[in-house]
């Protein structure tokens, strides 16, 4: 499989009611060939909601959770890690992209 052009990166930490619009909004671009990679660092009692693990799902999501609770700088190489894009763009996860 050819790795997209973009990789849009959110890192999270416990923030999934901002996460959601963050990744609304960089699923909703205006060309196709990109991915959106989610490192979740939240803790592991932390809820998900319903709408999230639906958004998680989407074909251009890249979506792992790490395995213990990561330093910030951590869970951005972590992040880092799982993108395959020729591009790398870091967005938070309280922000959205036009």
């Amino acid at each position: 499989m050819k790795s997209p052009l973009f990789s849009i990166i959110i890192p999270t930490r416990n923030r999934y009611h901002t996460l959601e619009f963050a990744l609304k909004s960089a699923l909703n671009q205006d060309f196709e060939d990109f991915e959106v990679v989610v490192a979740d660092n939240s803790d592991p009692d932390y809820p998900m909601p319903e709408s999230m693990e639906s958004l998680l799902q989407h074909p251009k999501v890249v979506y792992r959770r790490s395995e213990r609770i990561l330093a910030m700088s951590e869970n951005w190489e972590f992040a880092y890690g799982l993108a395959s894009g020729q591009y790398l763009s870091y967005t938070g996860d309280d922000d959205g992209l036009l």
